[in-house]
């Protein structure tokens, strides 16, 4: 059963029927595709925190952009071979990109946002948009 044959599962299987079709798919049978990291979303009054593993990912390679209530993270990420000329025995680790939507409880200021990685760890920190108070002029 190929990546396609996963459509033709009905709503309507059983539990049982369909652990079995699952249970008899191929290992690798479906294609890569970009990978989803984890996230972690943490708030407070002031600021929005993210948080997520990229272990292997190198800075230049993420891309941050934000808007209204989103922060889109994608990045490359290289597994890399150790030389051209070995054998691959396994090959668990993914040069997959990455790429996640993650939705932002409140409206953030973008200008004020920072990121930092460390030891495959990228902490984005988004603080809060407050309300600006407008003075009114005569005239």
């Amino acid at each position: 059963m190929n990546c396609s044959n996963l459509n033709s599962i009905a709503r309507t299987d059983t539990p049982t029927a369909l652990s079995g079709r699952v249970a008899n798919l191929p290992r690798r049978s479906c294609p890569a595709r970009a990978r989803r990291p984890r996230v972690d979303v943490y708030s407070d009054a002031d600021e929005v925190k993210v948080v997520t593993e990229l272990p292997g990912v190198e800075p230049g390679s993420i891309d941050i952009e934000y808007s209204e209530k989103a922060l889109v993270l994608s990045c490359g990420r290289g597994a890399g071979s150790p030389a051209e000329e070995a054998t691959a025995i396994a090959v668990e680790r993914t040069s997959a990109p990455m790429s996640r939507v993650i939705q932002l409880p409140c409206v953030v200021d973008g200008s004020r946002a920072g990121a930092r990685l460390s030891n495959g760890v990228l902490t984005i920190v988004l603080p809060r948009a407050h309300p600006v108070r407008i003075e009114i002029s005569d005239g």
